[in-house]
């Protein structure tokens, strides 16, 4: 909620931005006759992160993303930059209603020293283009893209690809692949899912400070090793008689032991919409501990900057039948177990959804860490991912009983050094799923072997060494494994 503005210096950057498996630069505009409008590529190791609901106006370029472990980009204008609107190279961006005006270029997708193993990789969906040079292209594609509902006016096309399935001519796109589509099954379309999309709930901002609780001020206390689910029960109880509208816990440091233990899981009542940890707010669960959004919590109820790290994570349960449950910045685990919507904003967390027709949102992903059945499991559900980034070795994603997971822009870092681990990234059970703008990458060790395990009416296929060549460092536009 601030503007920075940074004149007329043609040299500067408005904001360098790093961030390291969460992080998200929100509501913000940028603006001046600088360099680069927000550059997320100026240092090793930065991302995955997200950048949201942020105007640019200006700049030569208005955002870098390169050299970097995953950048999400979601509803970003970007206006008057002398050069292109935004630029990509040896990352994966997964970007969605992107809007681009009067700018030369609204994307440029590159490719480092014509190294194809570190090429930019894109996935988006929603571009609207103007304004731009009359004779070029919206889109340069050096790398690998997917691109889905792009609208562009000023230019001479919407796509110059120089991938595999060659140009892309008229200036809209209903649905764009710039190589091969990877698949399994043949009739498996050359498409992605296109799962319906929404937008996070709007949950207003608690300005009145008397409506705020503080679980400390009912005897919970970090960094004492007790259990505290008493005091924090006993706080959500005393926020609903009274009518308080945010339950805070308060930032924490110091070295080990500084968390808040919860060792059984708890309700969180109406009115109560807010549970937010106010700077690092540590909370270790136990055997699946964490809070419940039922049908006697409020509408719409969110979880802010909410951290288990390094220890066992606590769970955010949506057990309603309509409730809406939020997790935003928060290292958790986030359950569906009911039929309320979820939205899951810049979190490192695991996911299940327990019930059919659950419906799940996910903006910038992170779930890290070895599975055997899944770091992220989808058993009946509708899931759609904007920008997911993977860390270990083991399942990734699983999906089973009819659900449908759609993934746009995924970057999986890491495999094994066990070239006999039967485990595949994703598996696939009488179910829907597709992929869109992934690169995989290792270092001192394979990639995953076994890429994607699909299990159709009882027959199953691996894509695996032994049924294809395409192994080591990948960067494909599509991976199809579905079935009209």
């Amino acid at each position: 909620n601030f503007t920075v503005d940074v004149g007329d210096n043609p040299g500067t950057d408005g904001i360098r931005y790093y961030a390291t498996n969460s992080g998200i630069l929100k509501n913000v505009r940028v603006i001046g006759k600088g360099k680069v409008g927000i550059n997320a590529g100026f240092l090793d190791q930065s991302g995955p992160n997200l950048i949201q609901d942020v105007e640019i106006d200006g700049f030569e370029r208005g955002i870098q993303s390169q050299w970097v472990w995953g950048g999400t980009l979601s509803r970003v204008k970007i206006t008057n930059c002398r050069s292109e609107g935004v630029y990509v190279s040896a990352n994966v961006a997964a970007i969605e209603d992107l809007t681009v005006e009067n700018t030369p270029v609204a994307i440029v997708n590159d490719m480092p020293k014509d190294w194809d193993h570190w090429c930019g990789v894109i996935a988006l969906t929603g571009g609207k283009f103007s304004g731009g040079k009359a004779d070029g292209p919206a889109i340069i594609n050096k790398g690998k893209l997917y691109a889905r509902n792009v609208a562009a006016t000023g230019f001479a096309k919407a796509i110059e690809s120089s991938g595999s399935n060659g140009a892309c001519e008229g200036l809209s796109v209903v649905e764009f692949s710039s190589g091969k589509v990877r698949k399994l099954w043949d009739d498996s379309p050359d498409g992605a899912l296109k799962l319906p999309i929404k937008c996070e709930p709007e949950v207003t901002w608690e300005h009145d400070h008397t409506k705020w609780l503080c679980v400390d001020d009912h005897g919970a206390k970090s960094g004492d090793n007790k259990d505290d689910s008493d005091a924090i029960e006993q706080a959500f109880a005393a926020a609903a008689k009274d009518g308080k509208t945010v339950v805070y816990f308060r930032g924490i440091g110091g070295s080990d032991p500084n968390w808040y233990d919860l060792k059984r899981s708890l309700r969180v009542p109406a009115p109560v919409r807010l549970v937010i940890g106010l700077g690092f707010g540590r909370v270790l669960g136990k055997d699946g501990s964490g809070f419940i959004v039922d049908d006697a919590s409020a509408p719409v109820v969110k979880f802010q900057n909410l951290d288990s790290f390094g220890g066992p994570p606590i769970t955010l349960t949506n057990a309603s039948a309509k409730q809406v449950l939020f997790a935003e910045s928060s290292g958790v685990t986030v359950i569906g177990d009911g039929a309320g919507d979820i939205f899951i904003t810049d979190c490192p967390a695991g996911v299940h959804l327990k019930k059919k027709g659950q419906h799940c949102w996910a903006r910038h992903l992170n779930p890290e860490g070895t599975g055997d059945t899944g770091l992220v499991q989808n058993d009946g559900g509708t899931l759609w991912c904007l920008g997911v980034k993977h860390e270990g070795k083991g399942v990734r994603f699983a999906t089973r009983s009819g659900g449908k997971t759609e993934i746009l822009g995924l970057f999986n870092y890491g495999g094994t050094k066990d070239e006999k681990d039967p485990r595949p990234s994703f598996i696939v059970e009488d179910a829907s799923f597709s992929l869109a703008g992934i690169r995989e990458i290792a270092f001192d060790q394979h990639t995953a072997l076994n890429k994607v395990r699909e299990t159709r009416s009882g027959e199953t296929r691996t894509f695996d060494k032994n049924t294809v060549k395409e192994h080591g460092w990948i960067g494909w536009s599509l991976f199809s494994v579905w079935k009209k």
